[in-house]
């Protein structure tokens, strides 16, 4: 991010005070629910955000469960786990330096949807190594595969945003997004201990379930197109 904070400059723009208090928060409450209402206005907007959230959850609530999954079912010891993140989290940077260029040929709702079926591939095998008692190397492909498919996510999701969004809006539209993905990453694990715990399906269930979601998500996604957009000239905000 340094690179980005230290060499990029943005236009300076000349805003309104606004008081301090108890009236910016309600405002900004307010805010919020315009900018939710005004999404639907807005051609597969709001349905990508809806996919979002159910592959966000996803993709989340198994790279925070992993370190336990590959003990607990796969039968590693903790001293493995770190390095299997480390894996993992290399994987991640190289499948967004991969997929970038993937992204700018075939654009990115493409590469999304084979990006969300590399995590069904991935999620799947995950279930399949304790539940059919294969070796437990496999593992580290899964991991692999994870990583690939989280840096894909990144790469693929915030341009797809972008297109979707209009120019004049796209602050207010990336906050959307952001609250979407926050909202994902706590009702993944509250789903997770639902399932693992709570219905005492186990682990590879609660994996199982995230995989469901992923296929939701693809599905939702099914209509959404990365189509260039006509913004109007108060859309494109002087863009």
């Amino acid at each position: 991010s340094l690179p980005i904070f230290l060499f990029v400059q943005e236009p300076a723009r000349r805003r309104p005070a606004r008081p301090m208090g108890g009236g910016v928060l309600v405002g900004a409450i307010r805010q919020v629910g315009r900018t939710a209402r005004h999404v639907g206005r807005y051609r597969c907007l709001g349905r990508f955000l809806l996919g979002r959230v159910f592959y966000t959850d996803a993709a989340n609530t198994l790279i925070v469960f992993m370190g336990i999954y590959a003990i607990q079912e796969i039968g590693y010891s903790e001293t493995v786990t770190p390095i299997l993140f480390l894996v993992a989290t290399t994987a991640a940077v190289m499948g967004g330096f991969l997929l970038g260029p993937v992204v700018d040929r075939h654009g990115p709702k493409r590469t999304l949807d084979w990006v969300l079926v590399l995590w069904m591939t991935v999620i799947g095998a995950a279930v399949l190594v304790p539940v059919l008692g294969l070796p437990r190397f496999l593992f580290w492909g899964i991991a692999c595969g994870a990583g690939v498919a989280l840096g894909g996510t990144w790469s693929a999701d915030r341009p797809l945003m972008l297109v979707l969004s209009p120019p004049a809006k796209l602050g207010e539209f990336y906050g959307l997004y952001s609250m979407v993905g926050r909202f994902a990453a706590v009702a993944g694990p509250l789903l997770w201990a639902f399932v693992a715990e709570g219905l005492g399906l186990g682990r590879p269930a609660a994996v199982a379930v995230l995989g469901l979601m992923v296929l939701t998500a693809w599905l939702i996604l099914r209509p959404v197109d990365d189509l260039e957009r006509d913004w109007s000239p108060e859309e494109r905000g002087g863009v």
